[in-house]
């Protein structure tokens, strides 16, 4: 059922409806746990931009290890290539 335009789209339809639309620009969706799909990916663009992370602050540790491992596998598969990667970084702070 479509939705009425007088009522704003939630974060969700937002979020899917954009993610959507940079895939079908030829973006890669994949997964920090599958290296093998990111390095094929890598390998097959003519640039990377790293926008992902594992938000899940129970585990902060784990996600930034998942995190160093992606990065470190498209790294090594455009290594010597005149291809640019980009990386979109944070920092959290406790500080009020």
């Amino acid at each position: 059922m479509p939705r009425d335009e007088s009522t704003p789209a939630s974060h969700n339809e937002i979020t899917h409806s954009t993610a959507d639309a940079v895939v079908q620009a030829g973006a890669h969706r994949g997964s920090l746990d599958d290296l093998d799909s990111l390095a094929s990916a890598a390998a097959a663009a003519d640039g990377v931009i790293h926008l992902a992370f594992k938000h899940d602050f129970t585990d902060y540790a784990g996600a930034g290890r998942s995190e160093h491992a992606a990065v470190r596998r498209v790294l090594d598969t455009i290594e010597g290539s005149d291809r640019p990667f980009l990386l979109a970084s944070g920092m959290a702070s406790g500080a009020r």
